[in-house]
């Protein structure tokens, strides 16, 4: 860090599920303005928006993971297993963020 900058930690208490455990989280300051940020951006759409975008994203994730761990059983097998897992994904995410 360089002089006259000050490093901002902000500590989060998170509820365990077994009260005799504790949990702590640190979020730097940079953390805080990307979620911030994030959270900005999404609000500018409305739910039906905010849910295809979830899905298509859930879509290319998952899709693109079971590409990389089929693509060692060749191109095609790795391009079906991609179309079925994203698909899946997609209606998933999808009718899971609309309910």
């Amino acid at each position: 860090m360089r002089d006259g900058q000050t490093k901002v930690i902000v500590t989060a208490r998170i509820q365990p599920l077994n009260p005799t455990e504790s949990h702590s989280v640190l979020l730097t300051a940079r953390t805080l303005f990307v979620v911030k940020y994030a959270m900005s951006f999404f609000q500018r759409f409305n739910a039906v928006q905010r849910s295809l975008i979830s899905a298509v994203f859930g879509f290319f994730f998952y899709g693109g993971w079971a590409y990389l761990v089929n693509s060692p059983h060749g191109h095609w097998v790795a391009v079906k297993a991609a179309c079925v897992q994203g698909c899946y994904s997609f209606i998933l995410t999808l009718s899971m963020t609309l309910l």
